[in-house]
């Protein structure tokens, strides 16, 4: 007898209840269980539980049931919160104004750097950063090269002792500034000259009366257009300073001789 009753019990229930289902995974996952039981003929309730988890920004979300059937909902919520990171615009606006900042930098370093340089090819083509040694072995060797100019058969631009430190590659190298620095030194060969002087002296090398006779004619037919055109530039230069020399004079300034 206690054996039907107990089968009988155990029948109105029907299949057994089933273990309780594991944890879901990490992985983007739904699961649901759902289970209803039925007491007295008065009340009924179903319970239901349900977790998700969104595949692309990991939140997880969580449903529980009350008996009433209103679900109580826990975990994240679907109003995304507020972000305490910094503004991605206010970062980007401070990179932008570092970066700005680091390229005007550059820029006026760059500037100064080529400034430099400059001012130091103006300073070596009127030989002011040649040693005095430096500055005398340069006279003496265009002295040496305009002593053997009549011995030469063919001159080159190379073979020409230009009244400059600096040795030129065309004629706009040869500035007044230089040639004045050149005349106008006090490592000069013959100190005891006056200005004028040192420019009649070259003026009687250079010009062209003297110069096409007895050098330009020498110079090869691939260098002479550039000769040419370099000795009427330094003759010019030349002429400028005697004039400045003699203004100078005049006014009693005494500045050139």
């Amino acid at each position: 007898m206690d054996s039907e009753n107990t089968w009988s019990s155990y029948s109105s229930w029907g299949t057994p209840p089933r273990a309780a289902p594991a944890s879901p995974s990490p992985s983007n996952t739904t699961s649901s269980s759902t289970r209803s039981n039925t007491t007295g003929s008065s009340s009924a309730g179903t319970w239901s539980s349900t977790s998700s988890q969104a595949s692309s920004g990991g939140a997880r979300t969580s449903s529980t049931a009350t008996p009433n059937g209103k679900p109580t909902w826990t975990g994240a919520s679907s109003t995304p919160r507020a972000s305490t990171q910094q503004n991605p615009g206010s970062a980007n606006s401070e990179d932008w104004a570092r970066r700005q900042r680091e390229q005007a930098e550059e820029q006026f370093r760059k500037m100064q750097e080529q400034l430099e340089r400059e001012r130091q090819a103006k300073e070596q083509k009127a030989g002011r950063i040649l040693s005095k040694e430096d500055v005398v072995r340069i006279y003496q060797l265009h002295e040496q090269q305009w002593a053997k100019m009549s011995s030469h058969m063919e001159v080159t631009w190379d073979m020409l002792p230009w009244p400059m430190y600096k040795k030129p590659n065309s004629a706009e190298e040869i500035t007044s500034g230089a040639v004045d620095a050149y005349i106008m030194s006090p490592n000069y060969p013959e100190p005891e000259k006056s200005t004028k002087d040192r420019v009649r002296q070259h003026l009687r090398r250079w010009h062209e009366d003297h110069f096409n006779q007895k050098v330009l004619v020498k110079v090869g037919e691939a260098d002479k257009e550039r000769v040419k055109a370099a000795a009427g530039t330094v003759t010019r230069n030349l002429n400028n300073l005697l004039e400045r020399t003699n203004e100078s004079k005049k006014a009693g300034s005494g500045v050139f001789g």
